[in-house]
């Protein structure tokens, strides 16, 4: 029995050099997982496809400035699944031209998971010209919001806040307080996964719902990944177009899928490579039950070693 002990100890001592050497640590249960990277409002127009309509219609929302309403200012949500398309949408109107001659100003907040009162009222704050000299201070948050409504006061302003998933609808209302002060006409997008957050911070009738995208635009946004520095010549160019059509049809409608396979098989010219993609067992898991987009359990399975 000793013998056995002493054999089981050297093992766990190769497992430990093991986890430090990849660069894994410990996590206690119940600790948050890591944070989204933020996103931003710059976006690349050549990589939006198939959301013309969707963007016409939002735009449209948010150049029209309703007298009769009882909300100055209307809170316009975007919904929809992991990976279609709503931060992409929320960046290509919010730096349209006639969107941004329409409104005083423009600000720009990543939300994600952790919905703190104090970090998107200082974004917005730091977005909002000074009309005065008064001094505040940033770690009271009555100090903050109170100087957030001077600022505010009286302009026509566009607020976009990305990827909400707080559903407490007391946290809304205490966050969303300096707003009202705005100009009527005043427009605050929300991206969420949730219809339940939608329904909260709406003031619209209906929420904009984004569906898949066709197939067509799928095509035309996974060749512009995928197929960069192969040549229209090259010999295996039509083998690998057969290929990257059945690859899109796992994608579901999402950009987001179709973008990490494009990004995965990017220039690469052997048959090999896009045939392992297309057949992996990973398409095959749930995403309602995963709740992570097989694509994206694709792009982490292909990784070296190191870098999982």
């Amino acid at each position: 029995m000793k013998n056995k002990l002493e054999k089981i100890l050297r093992r766990f001592k190769v497992f430990e050099k093991s986890i430090n050497i990849l660069g894994l640590t410990n996590k206690g249960v119940g600790e948050k997982p890591s944070p989204t990277p933020p996103t931003i409002s710059l976006i690349e127009e050549s990589e939006f496809y198939g959301r013309d309509g969707d963007k016409e219609a939002t735009i449209k929302l948010l150049l029209k400035d309703d007298d009769k309403g009882s909300n100055k200012v209307s809170v316009i949500p975007i919904v929809g699944m992991d990976g279609i398309g709503k931060t992409t949408l929320a960046q290509s109107v919010y730096n349209n031209h006639k969107v941004q001659n329409h409104f005083n100003l423009e600000s720009w907040v990543f939300v994600s998971e952790e919905f703190d009162i104090f970090r998107v009222t200082g974004i917005v704050l730091s977005a909002v010209p000074k009309s005065h000299s008064l001094p505040y201070d940033k770690r009271n948050l009555d100090s903050l919001q109170t100087e957030l409504k001077e600022r505010l006061m009286g302009k026509k302003f566009l607020i976009v806040l990305d990827d909400v998933w707080n559903e407490d609808y007391v946290d809304w209302k205490n966050i969303s307080k300096p707003f009202k002060y705005g100009a009527r006409g005043s427009k605050i997008i929300v991206t969420t996964r949730t219809e339940k957050v939608a329904k909260i911070m709406s003031t619209i009738p209906t929420h904009y719902q984004l569906k898949q995208l066709k197939d067509e635009d799928c095509w035309r946004l996974f060749k512009k990944h995928a197929f960069d520095n192969i040549r229209d010549d090259s010999s295996v160019r039509k083998v690998l177009e057969t290929i990257g059509k059945q690859i899109i049809q796992k994608c579901n409608g999402l950009p987001l899928a179709v973008k990490t396979p494009g990004g995965l098989l990017r220039s690469k010219e052997d048959v090999s490579e896009w045939e392992r993609i297309l057949k992996s067992d990973i398409w095959d898991f749930s995403y309602k039950e995963s709740k992570i987009l097989p694509a994206l359990m694709l792009s982490y399975h292909y990784l070296p070693s190191q870098l999982k």
